[in-house]
């Protein structure tokens, strides 16, 4: 399987990021929807943006001192 989607001129969209964007909106719309059920809409709108921000740079640490251990 190619590792690539599409691509037009310079640009290049891979699967892993379109699989990747597809789980993390399914992950807050599954959040909205508990969220409302329970009635704190508000705390999941403001917790949308640092939990995707930290969890990109969680795994991309994680990826850095994974790959260090293992060359070392």
């Amino acid at each position: 399987m190619d590792r690539v989607l599409f691509s037009f001129g310079p640009f290049t969209i891979y699967w892993y990021s379109v699989t990747m964007l597809l789980a993390v909106l399914t992950g807050i719309y599954l959040a909205l929807l508990e969220s409302k059920k329970v009635g704190c809409k508000e705390y999941i709108d403001n917790l949308v943006v640092p939990l995707v921000l930290f969890g990109i740079i969680g795994a991309r640490l994680y990826y850095v001192i994974f790959n260090f251990i293992s060359c070392h």
